[in-house]
């Protein structure tokens, strides 16, 4: 587990960076919602939301462990983080809508030994992505589908979109979210 620490906005087009009044969360614990009007955070299983500048700070919802990597819907309805299980060391995801209601664990009895983590949307919000090692021993990057459109619908069955010998560590969309860019590599 890791100490949590200061979090701070760093202006892109340079200038000083600013503390966000108040707010203490857990490395790799927060995120901006896509419209820039709210930071969600998360200090041990705690889920936060506050402002850019930390004022009007509120906790959400608890998760049952230490989470961490919150991540907002493209359409700002949702909230998922990952959770370590105290109990087992694994990990897993869970759901909460902004204002604290539906918490909930996704893939629930999909994994037998759970083991998912560090999700996030497609920037059309049309499928959400996660890192799991679900049937083997290495780290894949898998996709479930939320949106339904006219030719498919929403099938929240994950499906691998990596394959490998190599451990992904993290991935990212492309801004138009065609291509998958990910970090990948073995401990030696």
């Amino acid at each position: 587990r890791e100490e949590a620490s200061q979090l701070w906005r760093l202006p892109t087009t340079g200038g000083p960076p600013r503390r966000v009044a108040g707010v203490m969360a857990s490395f790799d614990a927060a995120s901006w919602s896509p419209d820039g009007g709210r930071i969600a955070y998360m200090h041990e299983g705690d889920v936060f939301i506050a402002s850019p500048d930390g004022s009007d700070s509120h906790k959400i919802a608890t998760v049952p462990g230490y989470g961490w990597c919150p991540r907002w819907s493209p359409d700002e309805k949702l909230l998922r983080c990952s959770m370590e299980d105290p109990k087992t060391g694994g990990s897993m995801i869970y759901e909460v809508a902004p204002d604290g209601s539906n918490l909930h664990r996704l893939f629930s009895g999909w994994n037998a030994s759970p083991d998912e983590g560090n999700g996030f949307w497609t920037p059309d919000g049309k499928y959400f992505l996660f890192l799991s090692s679900h049937g083997g021993s290495v780290t894949n990057t898998w996709a479930v589908r939320e949106k339904s459109d006219l030719l498919r619908r929403a099938d929240r069955v994950p499906v691998q979109l990596t394959s490998g010998a190599a451990n992904i560590w993290d991935a990212t969309p492309s801004k138009d979210g065609k291509r998958l860019f990910t970090i990948a590599g073995n401990p030696r």
